[in-house]
């Protein structure tokens, strides 16, 4: 385990003229010198300058907001105007635009998100319910307290306040209910 790994050979280097060939392949590294340190991190940072973020003033914002109000896409000549205005360049108003626009579809979106998860848990408690209320119906059956055969029961959806009869049989091996559902909402 003390034993070292022999480190890979990455230099890039061209054999012309096949394995026989009496002159050593041509060197690359004067070409493509390897990077440490500093420069390695100005590279990676994409050329060493970062560009200072747009901050926009109060009237602007408000100029802006009240402009997307009105409509959330504008024409080439409607941004030319309102970036006279606000004295922006148009592709920082047309930028404005998309970005306000994709902030507006990622709150509709999360909005539909809680609204449907809400609705899936509401559903979930529903089918939990009535899961405990056929097995209570299928015990009672089992000690005697229910007729055998066909059984009808009616119960009321808390989520869309329906009212349902169950025709049917309790077993479990049973495959076909008729369920009807009551037109009629439940209050």
């Amino acid at each position: 385990m003390g034993e070292e790994e022999p480190q890979c050979n990455t230099d890039l280097r061209l054999g012309i003229g096949g394995r026989d060939a009496e002159k050593p392949p041509i060197d690359f590294r004067f070409l493509f010198p390897s990077l440490t340190g500093r420069a390695a991190a100005q590279r990676q940072k994409g050329g060493g300058g970062t560009r200072k973020k747009l901050k926009l003033s109060k009237e602007q914002t408000t100029l802006l907001e009240e402009t997307f109000e009105k409509h959330s896409a504008l024409n080439g000549a409607q941004k030319r105007e309102l970036a006279e205005k606000l004295s922006l360049r148009q592709r920082q108003v047309e930028v404005w635009f998309q970005n306000r626009r994709a902030r507006t579809k990622l709150k509709k979106t999360e909005m539909e998100f809680w609204m449907l998860k809400r609705s899936c848990d509401g559903l979930a408690r529903e089918n939990w319910r009535l899961k405990n209320e056929l097995q209570g119906l299928r015990m009672a059956r089992s000690f005697g307290l229910l007729p055998k055969g066909e059984t009808e029961t009616t119960t009321v959806c808390e989520y869309c306040k329906q009212a349902a009869t169950v025709a049917g049989s309790l077993d479990s091996n049973e495959s076909e209910d008729k369920s009807t559902f009551n037109s009629e909402m439940v209050m």
